[in-house]
């Protein structure tokens, strides 16, 4: 009788993890498992109704309380490892030890992700055998860890195909995100691609950029060294509409003009274009001049009202040829405190700059700062002919001394205008409330395709760009597409870690085990 029982326990733990089996493996409880979960208690309580005499005297045996104690520790030890596990699910925190940062978001997507105050809606559209999926299911998880109000959710085009005609998804793969009444769409699955789409989704208002043309500036339709296509392309993914500006054809400075590029002109503008600037300016215009040496003296005059102290030479930086380049190719790896320059600290290199710090004494309402400056081993030389001769050498009566500055910026308030009566006291409610923002570069060929993307040029460059523009939170160091870093063994190294887990560690063991059988058959 008693093996009936025991064979009918047995009968019902079988039932039991069969239908608990095959309810995981269906995701659903339809009446298969059910009946097989049913049919096993209905056995196991069997068994315990008709052995519950023998159950109570097991019960209170000695050795069943001990094992009873066991049973409980284990039980309050795994209670512990699961409340352990759920808290550090809900709060945990996260380090990155990889040197380039792989697993972490960039400083610039950090700051615009605390910016963000709405709720931030994200539609992936993949398919279950999308390779990029789980690569974009772990970078949103890194957008949502920093942001609580960035929200995303994966679908399966195929499977839910009025959701994906509503956003009208052509291909795998696509993501959509959601501000408001802002959409914008991606096909990519990089921290770039994702972090300009949200620039674009969350900005309310394009900003349109002119560049002036005319004077031999830097063209951003130049794809070729020397051109700004490269700066051109980094602003449209900002959000930013980059346009071309001819003075001489449009008379003035457009009224949507929310930011004046002037890069590299190779002679001066027009009086009148000059006064056109400065006129902007005054008004409460921002604007970015990129400066070559020896070049645009009317300009460099017309800026030294605002406070530029723009010097008539080259820098020459000796530390340069530390890191294999040339003199005057100054590399900046010292950045004074400003917005535009706050936690950056990656090298930047100007090929043939000249020196712009700011005046002792500013005038009335200008505010104006410093940037960044060269080594102490550099200095601004004024003697042209002697370097291009090349025997240019420090001379304490005329050059500058280094650490050279060689980037500024100012906050100008708005000129106040004339009233009747020649009156220079400004009518009020007629003040613009807007402040000029400028920023001068002593070089311009930093931000050309052939070196912005040298170290932190592009960041220097779109950092002012951003402050000028009054984005300051866009001000910081942006996404990198992560290098390949491929490990490289030679071949004993590749030896070594084939033959230590599969042959040497293994065949330890072994031996060690075959010791301990020897030492006790030994003693028998």
């Amino acid at each position: 009788m008693n093996r009936f029982f025991q064979i009918g326990l047995l009968a019902g733990l079988i039932l039991i993890a069969a239908g608990f089996f095959i309810y995981t493996i269906r995701g659903e409880l339809t009446r298969l498992p059910l009946g097989l979960l049913l049919a096993g208690a209905a056995l196991v309580l069997g068994y315990l109704v008709f052995n519950f005499e023998e159950i109570r005297k097991y019960l209170l045996r000695r050795s069943t309380k001990y094992g009873a104690n066991v049973a409980l520790l284990i039980l309050i030890v795994l209670a512990i490892i699961v409340l352990v596990n759920v808290l550090a699910s809900t709060h945990n925190k996260r380090f990155d030890l990889t040197e380039e940062k792989r697993y972490s978001l960039s400083p610039q997507t950090v700051k615009l992700l605390k910016s963000i105050p709405g709720e931030i809606e994200v539609i992936c559209f993949y398919t279950q055998g999308n390779r990029a999926r789980t690569r974009m299911e772990d970078l949103l998880s890194q957008y949502h860890y920093i942001n609580k109000k960035f929200h995303y959710q994966f679908l399966d085009p195929d499977r839910n195909p009025a959701k994906a005609k509503a956003y009208d998804i052509k291909f795998d793969g696509t993501t959509v995100l959601r501000y408001g009444k802002n959409v914008e769409k991606i096909v990519g699955a990089s921290e770039e691609e994702v972090t300009n789409a949200l620039i674009k989704v969350t900005r309310k208002k394009e900003k349109v950029i002119y560049l002036l043309e005319g004077h031999g500036e830097h063209s951003m339709e130049n794809y070729e060294a020397g051109g700004l296509s490269t700066l051109r392309e980094a602003l449209i993914k900002q959000n930013y509409v980059p346009k071309k500006l001819i003075l001489p054809e449009k008379k003035e400075i457009p009224s949507d003009c929310d930011l004046l590029i002037v890069a590299g002109p190779k002679v001066d503008p027009f009086d009148w274009e000059i006064k056109e600037i400065t006129n902007y300016i005054d008004q409460g215009g921002s604007a970015i001049f990129l400066l070559e040496p020896f070049a645009t003296p009317k300009l460099v005059a017309a800026l030294k009202k605002y406070g530029f102290d723009i010097g008539n030479n080259v820098i020459v930086d000796r530390f340069s040829r530390v890191l294999g380049g040339d003199y005057l190719i100054p590399v900046v790896s010292s950045y004074l405190s400003h917005d535009i320059t706050k936690g950056f600290n990656i090298m930047s290199f100007f090929p043939y700059a000249r020196s712009v710090g700011k005046v002792k004494e500013p005038p009335e309402g200008v505010t104006i700062q410093a940037l960044a400056q060269t080594s102490p081993q550099s200095w601004g030389e004024v003697d042209e002919a002697a370097l291009r001769a090349g025997h240019a050498s420090f001379d304490p009566g005329r050059d500058l001394k280094g650490p050279v500055p060689l980037a500024a910026a100012a906050i100008i308030e708005p000129k106040k205008e004339a009233g009747e009566g020649g009156n220079k006291e400004k009518e009020e409610g007629t003040k613009p409330e807007r402040k000029a923002r400028v920023v001068v570069f002593g070089d311009s060929d930093f931000a050309t395709n052939t070196y912005i993307a040298q170290q932190g040029n592009e960041d220097f460059i779109l950092n002012a760009i951003n402050w000028a523009a009054q984005q300051e939170e866009l001000i910081s160091i942006r996404p990198k597409n992560p290098k390949s870093t491929p490990v490289t063994l030679t071949l004993t190294q590749g030896r070594l870690i084939f033959f230590i887990p599969v042959v040497i560690m293994p065949g330890a063991v072994a031996i060690i085990g075959l010791i301990a059988i020897m030492r006790r058959r030994r003693k028998r």
